[in-house]
């Protein structure tokens, strides 16, 4: 038997499903297990699952990301040489990091992509330099594609590229990584030259 309580959570369109709930004693309910997740099914849902450290069992709550048969997303290394000091650049975006349920701040980040094509996202073609997972030990799911593309400069995006050297400063674990895989695969002098502004500040 399968019993299921779903809770509706307010202002928003996510779910708590709660699976055979018994009521221990008044005011106390036990579930087997639960279900978060978006009516529509979108984009993750969290529910407790099986784990093991050495000898140790236990359980743990885990957010699976949902994508499509290969993968959750992209990271992409978009690199930019500027012509005026000949130093090498990577776009990024700000994304908000949650540092507790009320305190908020925003992160510099290499782009990320969705789902869709993301060579046609920026028209060009891309690098795979290859795949990796962003906290096992919390998220699960396909793994997430990782890209670079060296690419001409743009001056009216120059308010969005920041110094190799800066990028390796940020908290950006993922990007870094992308760039780390990136070295691997870019032509040799380039790979050695952003190697020696890595270490180098401007």
């Amino acid at each position: 038997m399968n019993d299921k309580q779903i809770i509706k959570i307010d202002g928003c369109d996510w779910l708590l499903e709660l699976i055979n709930p018994i009521e221990k004693k008044k005011g106390e309910i036990v579930v087997e297990n639960f279900i978060l997740q978006r009516m529509n099914g979108k984009t993750f849902h969290s529910t407790m699952v099986e784990a093991q450290i050495g000898d140790a069992k236990f359980r743990q709550p885990m957010i699976f990301e949902h994508g499509n048969d290969e993968k959750v997303g992209d990271v992409v290394i978009i690199l930019r040489k500027n012509p005026k000091n000949h130093r090498w650049m990577v776009q990024c975006d700000q994304e908000d990091a949650y540092i507790t349920e009320e305190k908020i701040q925003k992160v510099t980040r290499a782009q990320r992509s969705s789902l869709d094509n993301i060579q046609q996202a920026i028209t060009r073609k891309v690098i795979k330099v290859g795949d990796g997972y962003a906290n096992l030990r919390r998220i699960g799911g396909k793994r997430i594609f990782q890209h670079c593309v060296p690419i001409n400069w743009e001056p009216q995006i120059a308010d969005q590229m920041i110094d190799i050297f800066d990028f390796v400063q940020c908290p950006d674990s993922l990007g870094q990584a992308v760039l780390l895989k990136a070295l691997q695969h870019l032509p040799h002098e380039m790979a050695y030259e952003i190697l020696g502004q890595i270490r180098t500040p401007e």
